[in-house]
């Protein structure tokens, strides 16, 4: 857990720093970038295909709701 330690300074709380260990093995690789851990293009692609299916199970859902509406139209008709 992180303690505020001023405007934009956090401190680790003490139970942290019990609970934290020294770096073993720990290399700094000077002027080098910090890659992502996502796939772009495949995170697009997944939330687009999980909006389709959204729809797709919306647009059953509305069939079935019209469908129940003109049936208890129909039947609620003398």
């Amino acid at each position: 857990m992180l303690n505020r330690a001023g405007y934009s300074l956090y401190q680790a709380s003490d139970e942290a720093q019990e609970l934290s260990g020294p770096g073993i093995n720990t290399v700094v690789a000077p002027q080098s970038l910090e890659t992502s851990n996502v796939q772009l293009p495949s995170e697009v692609t997944h939330m687009i295909m999980a909006l389709r299916a959204y729809a797709a199970n919306q647009n059953v859902i509305n069939a079935i709701d019209q469908t129940a509406s003109r049936m208890i139209d129909q039947v609620g008709a003398p």
